[in-house]
């Protein structure tokens, strides 16, 4: 628990500082071509570390203190409304979801662009305007395709009891 926290929080310190740092070169230092790849990729970095904490981590946080005190209406208890609805249940599973493949769709395509790079460099002159569009296309279906999970997910009785409710999604991922 205490792990994927510490995790958590230098993702989030590094992602920050990543962003920064690409988004203030644009002014100081010579322009990156694989700038605007790494801003989404940073961005939707940051979402993931986000839902992941609030949907798992402060999940078994808010479980370990209800049950660890004779307290039932605490601090986490009411931040908690992961467990309330099932509408904020499946929000978080499709943003934890489109975010995962919008990383893995990033990495794949700046990895791409930076190979034709090297063995076509000519190409690449022509490639360059449509590096926003790209972007925006890979943002587009990552959302799309995961659209599912608002129609064939369910809050059910975790069985481990970490939660009162948990997402049945772990099976399509």
């Amino acid at each position: 628990m205490y792990s994927s926290l510490i995790l958590i929080v230098f993702g989030i310190v590094g992602n920050l500082i990543s962003l920064i740092v690409f988004l203030n070169a644009k002014n100081h230092l010579p322009k990156i071509n694989g700038s605007s790849y790494m801003i989404t990729l940073t961005i939707t970095n940051t979402i993931y570390l986000l839902v992941y904490f609030y949907s798992n981590t402060l999940n078994r946080m808010a479980y370990n203190f209800d049950y660890s005190t004779d307290m039932p209406n605490n601090f986490f208890s009411k931040i908690n409304l992961f467990n309330v609805n099932n509408n904020i249940c499946k929000l978080f599973a499709y943003l934890k979801n489109s975010s995962r493949l919008l990383n893995i769709l990033l990495t794949l395509t700046f990895s791409l662009e930076r190979t034709i790079a090297i063995y076509n460099p000519l190409f690449m002159r022509k490639f360059r305007p449509r590096k926003v569009f790209i972007i925006k296309m890979l943002t587009f279906f990552s959302l799309i395709s995961e659209s599912y999970m608002f129609l064939f997910t369910e809050t059910v009785d975790n069985k481990f009891g970490l939660s009162k409710k948990a997402v049945s999604y772990t099976h399509l991922t």
